[in-house]
């Protein structure tokens, strides 16, 4: 049931699968389409205002007795529309492809860093392994040098311990 509006109203409007409720101050058919031109974002073309039982809203009169209206577009308009839309479909499709392009790029620098980070490891882990073994080795020989000088004062007092035995 159509309720009769007051000079500025609120309107639900169907346009192509989309309601938005339109505020309208004057309620005038000039008004409305400028509205809704602007609130579906449609191209600059003549808007058909019907109402819920199809027939055309073809005064502000009629208009007035409306609580809710369905936008169409013309033809042509709606050909304008189908345009933009696709162009806009192209742009989002180029900034994606634009963006994957960016990310692909900089996938590779990080990639390439990882590299360049994994080969340095690798260099580090072989001067460990070679420092560590020199310092084994190092290791080795001054405890062999610690040894035989050992064994070499071992030997000299166990001689000086049998000159004192074959001296008493």
């Amino acid at each position: 049931v159509d309720e009769a509006l007051s000079p500025g109203a609120v309107l639900c409007v169907h346009a192509y699968g989309r309601l938005e409720e339109v505020h309208v101050q004057p309620l005038t058919l000039k008004k409305l389409r400028q509205t809704a031109k602007e609130v579906f974002d449609l191209p600059d073309t003549e808007i058909l205002l019907k109402g819920p039982d199809g027939c055309c809203a073809d005064s502000d009169e009629s208009l007035k007795k409306l609580a809710s209206v369905y936008l169409e577009l013309p033809d042509g308009g709606l050909h304008d529309l189908e345009q933009r839309i696709d162009q806009l479909q192209h742009m989002q499709v180029s900034h994606l492809c634009d963006r994957l392009g960016t990310l692909a790029d900089e996938q590779a620098s990080h990639q390439a860093s990882i590299t360049g980070l994994t080969d340095a490891l690798i260099e580090e882990q072989a001067f460990r392994q070679e420092f560590e073994e020199a310092v084994r080795a190092e290791i080795k020989h001054e405890c062999d040098g610690v040894t035989l000088h050992l064994k070499k004062r071992m030997d000299q007092l166990e001689l000086k311990l049998r000159e004192n035995l074959d001296d008493s």
